[in-house]
C-alpha cells in the first residue's frame, strides 16, 4: 500500500498516549502507536492500537495491530488482531490475518 517494506526505526513513530483524544483525520509516512482515543480515519505505514487504545473511523496500514478497540473498517498488508483486541467493522487484509485467542470481530473479513 505504501511502497518500500524497510524496517520503521523507533525514532519514526508518533505515540497519541492515554491522555489524549483527537478528532479528525491522521496520516504518517512512519508509524503510529495509539493509546488514547481518536475518531476519525488514520492512515499510515504502521498502526499499533494498544490496549488502551480506541478508533472510531477506518484505518489503513501496510501492518495493522489492534490491540484495543477498533469500530470501523480496517485495511491493511498483514493484519494482526491480538487477545486483547476488539474490532466492529470490516476487515480487508492483502498477504497475512493472523488473530490470538480471545480476538472480538464483528465483522466481514475479505482477502
Amino acid at each position: 500500500m505504501f511502497g518500500d517494506k524497510k524496517k520503521i526505526k523507533d525514532s519514526e513513530r508518533s505515540l497519541i498516549s492515554e491522555t489524549v483524544s483527537i478528532e479528525g483525520t491522521i496520516n504518517s509516512s512512519g508509524a503510529i502507536d495509539i493509546a488514547g482515543l481518536v475518531k476519525g480515519p488514520v492512515i499510515s505505514k504502521e498502526i499499533v492500537i494498544r490496549e488502551t487504545g480506541s478508533i472510531t473511523g477506518s484505518i489503513e496500514g501496510d501492518r495493522v495491530e489492534i490491540h484495543g478497540h477498533m469500530d470501523g473498517k480496517v485495511s491493511g498488508d498483514d493484519v494482526i488482531i491480538g487477545g486483547t483486541g476488539t474490532v466492529k467493522g470490516d476487515i480487508e487484509f492483502g498477504n497475512n490475518l493472523r488473530t490470538e485467542n480471545g480476538a472480538d470481530i464483528d465483522g466481514y473479513i475479505k482477502k
